[in-house]
């Protein structure tokens, strides 16, 4: 018989891990537009592009995680190890073509690119507030 509270919790899970890709975006975009007004096109420019890497990263290393799971362990440790590998080296690329063409605004991909953070903290904290009102 199914716990209808675990698949509960799991349902949310899985509406606030749909959600992140969706708010790392419009994050950036916002942050982005500030940037424009505050900097330049290009810098705005390289603000949302982070921004919009980190979302594709994100929904990348879920899928990929998913996978590993539902493998046996031998392959999914070389199928993890390899994932993970291709993902590190394709982020640095895009970084170094970024520096290459663009050294002056690094820091706007690199902001971007870290709305990741604030989005994790922000899911943190609410999850974490409904949980203590779970409590009392």
């Amino acid at each position: 018989m199914a716990d209808p509270e675990k698949e509960n919790l799991a349902g949310e899970e899985e509406r606030i891990l749909k959600r992140i890709p969706l708010e790392i975006i419009l994050l950036s975009l916002v942050l982005a537009i500030g940037a424009w007004i505050v900097f330049d096109g290009v810098s705005a420019l390289l603000f949302f592009a982070g921004g919009i890497l980190a979302a594709i990263n994100f929904i990348w290393m879920k899928q990929a995680i998913s996978r590993f799971l539902y493998t046996g362990k031998k392959k999914a440790m070389r199928f993890g190890i390899a994932v993970y590998g291709l993902r590190l080296l394709l982020i640095l690329g895009i970084f170094f073509i970024i520096i290459l063409f663009f050294s002056e605004k690094i820091l706007a991909f690199a902001a971007g690119f870290s709305t990741l953070v604030v989005v994790f903290m922000c899911e943190a904290v609410t999850g974490l507030s409904k949980l203590k009102q779970w409590k009392n």
